[in-house]
């Protein structure tokens, strides 16, 4: 992307917001036409806005909180503060779509082991902070299947030939439990 060529009025201002909020004047003019300006005019306000703790809550200087749709909201608060956006979206979605659409699912392990087969296995893709360990593990005391039918191996480096011996067990029908663990990053 060129560099804007109209310098950032202020040392506080990152320079990456500066070239945002040009980038937002000149792609949405009709929206954002005196932003610039505005912002080298009103510094205080700006600052403040930019360094408060919950931006997306707080008033945004020059009326641009009465002026601005939630979604022209949304762009500007991009420009300013990426940290906050993935916040302010989930409102965003939240207001004009409905909770269901940010409240992620709830497993039933249950229904999941009851669609299951010898030919479909279960697979966990894991994210940070997910682990599913326990109720598998509770899984498989509900079903009686038996913990000790449970294998938990941790992919990594070096349990290749582990996990390559315990894969020839899987070919007995519902014999045995595994869980192989190795989070995506």
């Amino acid at each position: 992307m060129e560099r804007a060529k109209r310098k950032k009025p202020y040392t506080w201002l990152p320079e990456q917001t500066w070239e945002d909020c040009v980038r937002l004047a000149g792609d949405f003019g009709q929206v954002f036409d005196n932003l610039l300006e505005n912002i080298e005019k009103f510094e205080k306000e700006w600052k403040q806005w930019f360094d408060s703790d919950a931006p997306e809550a707080s008033k945004i200087p020059c009326n641009y909180s009465e002026s601005l749709n939630d979604f022209q909201k949304l762009m500007l608060l991009r420009c300013f503060r990426v940290d906050r956006i993935y916040l302010a979206v989930t409102q965003y979605v939240t207001n004009v779509m409905g909770e269901q659409f940010v409240t992620p699912p709830v497993l039933s392990f249950d229904a999941i082991w009851d669609q299951s087969t010898t030919l479909s296995p279960i697979v966990f893709i894991l994210s940070p902070g997910s682990d599913p360990t326990t109720d598998l593990l509770k899984l498989a005391e509900r079903s009686n299947f038996g913990i000790n039918k449970v294998k938990l191996l941790a992919m990594g480096q070096g349990q290749e030939q582990v996990i390559e011996n315990n894969l020839k067990l899987l070919f007995f029908p519902k014999n045995i439990f595994f869980f192989f663990k190795k989070r995506l990053q």
